[in-house]
């Protein structure tokens, strides 16, 4: 049982560190190069005439490109975010240390990381299912793979979250909470 919890812990972790690595790099990519912004409207718009997704297409001439430079402020700033809080729950799922709040920013992030990548899947389009005209790429594009990860960490979060773990406080573990509860339902039975 301890080997299976351990195991679980440490898969889980990994798991969180490849997402946060890839969040990381994908912004960081974006801001570094310094271009990304400033060239956003042009790489949408350029991209309009081979969408693959007609309802994206017009949510990209309708919304994207008119505010492309906000647009472009809110990845970059997005997918960092997105890479740090992955760092972090990482950190602690490999440390045993996930409580209810962890869990819930899990799930948070998780929702929001779906959705970027499910954007990035209709922008660049591909297949989510058999696709016979396009035989050499692979089964299921990358994109749509990260959709389906960041789909789990929701799972995984929402599931551990219907276990109702305990909120512990910043720097309080399960010992500090069973020596204050005993304390406070040993005061109750000495009343009676």
């Amino acid at each position: 049982m301890v080997a299976d919890r351990d195991s679980h812990r440490i898969f889980s972790g990994l798991i969180l560190f490849i997402l946060g690595y890839e969040w990381l790099v994908s912004g960081a990519d974006k801001i570094l190069s310094g271009g990304f912004v400033a060239g956003l409207q042009q790489q949408l718009s350029d991209a309009l005439s081979n969408m693959q997704y007609g309802f994206y297409g017009y949510v990209v001439k309708t919304y994207l490109v008119p505010n492309s430079e906000l647009v472009g402020y809110v990845v970059e700033m997005s997918e960092l975010a997105l890479g740090v809080m992955f760092f972090i729950l990482a950190v602690f799922a490999i440390r045993g240390k996930m409580n209810a709040a962890l869990y819930r920013l899990a799930l948070g992030t998780g929702i929001v990381a779906a959705i970027i990548s499910l954007n990035l899947f209709f922008y660049r389009g591909g297949s989510f299912f058999v696709s016979l005209a396009k035989p050499y790429e692979e089964g299921i594009p990358i994109d749509f793979f990260l959709v389906l990860a960041n789909i789990a960490v929701v799972v995984w979060s929402y599931r551990a979250l219907l276990a109702k773990p305990k909120l512990y406080l910043v720097g309080q573990g399960k010992a500090t909470h069973n020596k204050y509860r005993n304390r406070h339902v040993n005061k109750g039975a000495a009343l009676k």
